[in-house]
């Protein structure tokens, strides 16, 4: 659902082209998204996934996970500078609009548009972390049982 929503959002942003200060809001929602997911996939569902596998008999090595991290990581540092563009200008609204517009002029369309592909890949990677643990785990049952 994520990468559905990210990808739909960069073709928005491409398909509409806006123009001047409207390219800048323009990106407020996918600096929104990537922020919060990340949040989500640090601090809950990448331990729930792997909980979750564990319990059903599938080994994850959070090494594989760590040298993914390890990968992107430059870009993926970038996600914490977005956190007053995030708190003050993408998922709340307060009553100093200067400060709101000051934090949208501020937002680097280069640096968005890297750190959401980087993020994109990083996101794949984990996928295939839990999708190749998977299928391992069932290679493995299949010949135990036939």
């Amino acid at each position: 659902m994520f990468q559905y929503e990210i990808c739909l959002e960069m073709a928005g942003f491409v398909i509409n082209n806006p123009q001047g200060f409207a390219r800048k809001v323009s990106l407020k929602g996918l600096i929104h998204r990537i922020y919060e997911y990340d949040k989500l996939l640090r601090h809950h569902l990448v331990n729930t996934l792997i909980s979750m596998a564990n319990e059903r008999g599938v080994l994850i090595d959070s090494a594989d996970i760590k040298k993914e991290k390890i990968k992107w990581k430059d870009e993926l540092s970038k996600l914490k500078k977005w956190s007053d563009i995030r708190n003050g200008a993408t998922g709340h609204y307060g009553k100093d609009v200067a400060s709101q517009v000051n934090l949208v002029k501020s937002i680097d369309e280069n640096e968005v548009m890297s750190v959401t592909q980087a993020f994109l890949s990083f996101n794949m990677s984990i996928i295939r972390v839990f999708l190749d643990a998977g299928k391992g785990s069932v290679a493995h049952q299949k010949n135990q049982h036939g």
